[in-house]
């Protein structure tokens, strides 16, 4: 698995943390500020689950993006190349790692384009 999106996965932000619990992930309830950034990955596993606003994801290699939402799950295995757009929003990430290790920057620059300009806007 590179990535899933589920829409409508689950209803409470304990139920999020359940999950987590239950992979053996870490959890961790983050406000994220607006942001637009570059292509870039990280080097653990995560799962996030939107509880407030929403965020455009789009896949490195294919140009796909899905606009996550409350609600919606994202599953991300290391190494997934992506970049996210969104003006804030707070989700219960869960990581595979203890988040006390993890080394900075969080999200590891891609050294050049892997996505045509063209597709890196569509939505699907």
């Amino acid at each position: 698995m590179r990535y899933s999106v589920t829409s409508q996965h689950f209803t409470t932000e304990a139920q999020a943390r359940e999950e987590i619990a239950a992979a053996g992930f870490y959890a961790m309830l983050i406000d994220v500020p607006a942001e637009r950034n570059p292509l870039h990955f990280h080097d653990f596993d995560t799962k996030f689950y939107i509880l407030k606003g929403g965020l455009q994801l789009t896949d490195g290699e294919t140009g796909t993006s899905h606009d996550v939402r409350p609600g919606d799950r994202v599953e991300a295995s290391a190494g997934w190349v992506h970049r996210e757009a969104h003006d804030g929003f707070t989700a219960v990430f869960g990581f595979s790692v203890d988040p006390a290790t993890l080394t900075m920057p969080i999200n590891k620059p891609v050294d050049g384009p892997l996505v045509p300009a063209d597709s890196a806007n569509a939505s699907h």
